[in-house]
């Protein structure tokens, strides 16, 4: 008899492990399912803008001032970051920051506050880069004609 009473506990006790790993596996499967729903709420929010689609705002002369304004806060909010300096030189992606600083200078339903505060931020964000940043600010004031 005790070998019949042994046999159901351990047939017992593997039910019971079995049981036991099974929660374990859908607690672990649970917990994986949970992030992926986060990811895919992140991927519904609006994606920022590349610096070439806020440069083809401030290209259009169409563009109107609240426009233009949102095109340089859309710049600020996600790209006011220019790349370091390799050495002495500017990075090869300075041209294009410095291109928009002279557009924006130069569009025609620009205004002070938008021009300053571009200029302004930029060289707060990136402070190695002022010298350059009041060049093409100069130079984007120059192109006005005024």
């Amino acid at each position: 008899m005790d070998i019949v009473a042994l046999i159901k506990l351990l047939l017992g006790l593997s039910a019971l492990l079995t049981l036991l790993l099974l929660f374990y596996l859908y607690r672990a499967h649970k917990k994986k399912r949970q992030p992926e729903n986060i990811q895919k709420a992140d991927i519904r929010t609006p994606a920022a803008p590349s610096l070439e689609d806020i440069l083809k705002v401030i290209k259009e002369k169409a563009s109107t001032t609240k426009e233009l304004d949102e095109a340089v806060k859309s710049l600020l909010a996600y790209h006011a970051k220019i790349p370091p300096k390799r050495g002495m030189n500017a990075h090869s992606r300075f041209a294009l920051y410095s291109e928009i600083l002279i557009r924006v200078c130069h569009h025609p339903n620009t205004n002070k506050e938008i021009v300053l505060g571009l200029e302004r931020e930029l060289i707060k964000q990136n402070p190695v880069y002022k010298l350059e940043l009041e060049d093409s600010l100069n130079k984007g004031l120059n192109t006005r004609g005024i």
